[in-house]
């Protein structure tokens, strides 16, 4: 029997993916939506291989006019709506999820007859959707990319992969095995102890942005700019080298905001600003206008102030975690992350109030103890844990918030099973534990956790 079904497509969050994985594939999947979408008429439904499974009553594609331009006749001719969704910031942002989320429990309501929801987009800010479609009686299928939270994927009775557009667009014999992939990591860590070294060229935009700026009314003071150059470099350290300014910008006002003034320092914008600003190493990737990066020239990930665990193959292990994470995680050492954990066992053991409390208690005492932390690591880091199914609250120990970051940690990087070797779960237990934690049983117990579906029985950890 056919499936009513509604399409709900984030163009530009699907193609970011796609093209994260290969290039070519995510310019073919511009180039032939014809071939894709037939192939989703049949997609995860049995028995229907000769013929659509599925009719899809509405099919809409929500796009930034200049990422489809290309494509816009494409995607016309292929029978999609489009529905342009303009940049709200000096990024690539812009509110495609809101507005599916919008469109689709407006759909709910006006059309009772449609069956089954296709929304895809590989963002896991759609799981409350997810939950309420289910509550609703309605079927659903998902964009699920490998690096995407299990919480996402079994939130939905279908899934989309990236190696589904492979196969329809005819490029299956281009992926990789996930096997062939971990044994050529492990191989890479082996012959390559030294750190690793980004060779990303030169920019001939950035001298022709330093020369429309205009000059600024007084200079900065070394101090001043010694200290942010400081937090630069930390920042980059988060994003591998290769910085997006609608990530730097909001860094530099939370924490320098003397020198941000009303008008960045007197630049008038953050990119003119910037764009004065003689850092040595580093230069600005201006070949996409609408996403400029700061990119460190000869990155190397610098993990000298770690006092636990931070050379040799245990370094080359964090880039592994950093690149493969679906969301950029507080790059923190093995004791900044063991402080977190003590300090957040300790508030919700006390008196605890609420979440913001918490956070302000932990940066506190970061204060105290002189352990370089920002309120936005604290909140990161708890809405992790509790992405694990678990509240804060009385009961919390070091060893119960270890185990559940690191659960985390697994799915962020779309629960890899190189990461079921016991080597690397060595690895991942070096770097997230608490301060009491025997390390091997940590190891142990995180494998037979993970082969056991994910899941840490709370009750039994906290009584």
């Amino acid at each position: 029997m056919t499936k009513t079904s509604a399409l709900f497509i984030d163009f530009d969050n699907l193609f970011y993916a796609l093209r994260e994985d290969d290039p070519a594939l995510a310019t073919r999947f511009g180039l032939r939506p014809d071939s894709w979408l037939d192939a989703l008429d049949r997609h995860g439904i049995e028995g229907r291989e000769d013929g659509p499974a599925r009719r899809m009553v509405i099919r809409r594609c929500y796009a930034s006019p200049h990422l489809i331009r290309q494509n816009r006749q494409n995607l016309i001719r292929a029978g999609l709506e489009l529905v342009d969704m303009q940049p709200l910031t000096a990024g690539v942002k812009n509110a495609a999820d809101i507005q599916m989320v919008l469109d689709i429990m407006d759909t709910v309501i006006r059309f009772p007859h449609i069956e089954e929801f296709l929304i895809l987009s590989g963002d896991s800010d759609f799981v409350p959707l997810l939950h309420r479609l289910r509550r609703d009686m309605k079927w659903t299928t998902v964009f699920a990319p490998a690096n995407i939270a299990a919480a996402y994927k079994n939130c939905a009775d279908h899934t989309v992969s990236v190696e589904f557009f492979r196969a329809a667009l005819g490029m299956a014999g281009d992926a990789k095995s996930v096997g062939a992939q971990a044994t050529a990591r492990k191989q890479a860590r082996q012959a390559s102890p030294a750190p690793i070294i980004l060779d990303l060229g030169s920019d001939p935009l950035e001298e022709k942005a330093k020369a429309a700026a205009p000059p600024v009314a007084s200079e900065i003071d070394p101090a001043t700019r010694g200290r942010l150059a400081r937090l630069i470099r930390a920042q980059s350290q988060q994003f591998l080298g290769a910085l997006p300014f609608v990530n730097l910008a909001p860094a530099i006002r939370d924490q320098m905001p003397s020198l941000v003034g009303a008008n960045w320092a007197g630049y008038g914008t953050f990119g003119k600003f910037m764009a004065n600003l003689p850092l040595e190493g580093f230069r600005i990737d201006s070949s996409t206008p609408t996403n400029l990066v700061l990119i460190e020239e000869d990155f190397k990930l610098d993990l000298s102030d770690w006092s636990e665990a931070g050379e040799g193959e245990m370094a080359l292990f964090v880039l592994d975690i950093m690149r493969n994470s679906a969301k950029k995680f507080p790059l923190r050492s093995p004791e900044t992350y063991s402080f977190v954990f003590d300090q957040l066992a300790a508030y919700y053991n006390d008196e605890p109030k609420d979440f913001a409390d918490a956070i302000a208690e932990v940066i506190a005492a970061a204060a105290r103890e002189k352990v370089e932390l920002l309120p936005y690591d604290v909140r990161f880091i708890g809405s992790g844990i509790e992405m694990q199914g678990y509240k804060l609250d009385r009961g919390a120990t070091p060893r119960l918030l270890a185990q559940l970051w690191r659960l985390n940690i697994f799915d962020l990087c779309g629960q890899p099973d190189w990461l079921e070797d016991p080597e690397d779960a060595e690895f991942l237990v070096r770097w997230f534990h608490g301060n009491e934690e025997d390390l091997q049983a940590a190891s142990d117990e995180f494998l037979r956790i993970v082969s056991e579906g994910g899941t840490v029985d709370v009750e039994s950890e906290t009584d």
